[in-house]
């Protein structure tokens, strides 16, 4: 009997040093990797500097959550509103920009035109790219948003992304352009009756300019210089609302919409808008897989799912070893 007890110890004090020594391994695994490479109209960009910034995690909800020093821009963006990222990669780098914020890393792209950020925690982050001027050409990456860890093309989850910059390229011209903002208004109550708008240059604060009825919230920047970065931001976005912005060429598109709607369709009972006399029959439990989901999620991040198959492991050694004991206790 005593050497039985013993030999069931020696197995539990067995698993449970597995299920430590499991911990630091997994853990290591989380941490991911962006790979970028420059390449436009066949050209190899090189000697390009980039900036990578955390701007925030994922929620249970699918919503971003902005941390750090992005936490008070009134910039809202979910994971499923794709079409939304650019205007949100434009705005949190143009305020990044215009408030100094410190980058996480930065990288410049080698003779193949790669670069690489490495060791980085589940979360959502920037890339912002500077102008860089080769071969008499001025080219300009877009701000990129990279969530991870994000799933691949098949279907895995992965913390080790790999994307190309959209760029514009151009020629140096020493001309003067124009620029325009024009403010919108998505809501039936109530608007400010004006709001200030900045345009930055190269990142520096260079104007601000008041937008209101009387101007027709439209305003018309000119004899700027055309081989400079130009970046515009609304300074305070009203309380209550949440900004987008809308970028052709060298006209801005400023839209405020209220974080939550002026008029819901059934606000007594905003559960159930549609059929009130009939609810769904679970809507606390909505099914696992539906036949045709709307959109794919992004996995939540911060959820550890090693710990779940480890403990049923440990269970199940524990029945095996309870039932031995309960059949030796009982042949003694």
């Amino acid at each position: 009997m005593t050497s039985c007890k013993k030999l069931c110890c020696g197995v539990l004090l067995l698993l449970a040093l597995c299920a430590l020594l499991t911990v630091p391994a997994l853990a290591a695994g989380d941490q991911g990797s962006i790979s970028l490479h420059y390449e436009k109209n066949g050209v190899l960009v090189q000697q390009a500097p980039f900036s990578l910034y955390k701007v925030g995690t994922v929620d249970a909800d699918q919503t971003v959550r902005l941390e750090g020093g992005f936490a008070a821009y009134p910039v809202t963006l979910s994971t499923a509103d794709t079409a939304d990222w650019r205007s949100a990669a434009e705005l949190l780098a143009a305020y990044a920009a215009r408030d100094g914020l410190a980058p996480l890393q930065q990288a410049v792209t080698d003779a193949n035109g790669d670069l690489s950020f490495t060791g980085l925690a589940d979360g959502v982050y920037l890339i912002v790219g500077e102008r860089t001027e080769q071969d008499g050409r001025i080219y300009t990456a877009e701000p990129m948003l990279v969530f991870l860890p994000f799933l691949d093309d098949s279907g895995q989850l992965s913390r080790d992304a790999s994307l190309s910059p959209k760029s514009d390229v151009e020629e140096p011209t020493g001309e003067t352009i124009e620029i325009t903002v024009q403010k919108v208004w998505q809501t039936d109550g109530k608007t400010p009756d004006s709001v200030e708008v900045q345009l930055l240059k190269d990142g520096k604060l260079y104007d601000t300019v008041t937008l209101s009825a009387d101007n027709n919230w439209r305003w018309t920047w000119t004899g700027l210089d055309a081989d400079a970065l130009w970046q515009v931001l609304e300074k305070d976005v009203p309380a209550g609302y949440k900004v987008t912005l809308e970028r052709e060429q060298y006209t801005f598109i400023i839209t405020n919409t209220p974080d939550k709607p002026d008029n819901p369709d059934n606000p007594d009972n905003p559960d159930n808008p549609d059929n009130p006399d009939n609810p769904p029959d679970n809507p606390d439990n909505p099914p696992d897989n539906p036949d045709n989901p709307d959109e794919p999620k992004l996995p939540q991040t911060g959820q550890l799912w090693w710990p779940v198959a480890a403990l049923f492991v440990v269970g199940i050694c524990l029945f095996i070893v309870g039932t031995v004991l309960r059949k030796r206790s009982r042949h003694d």
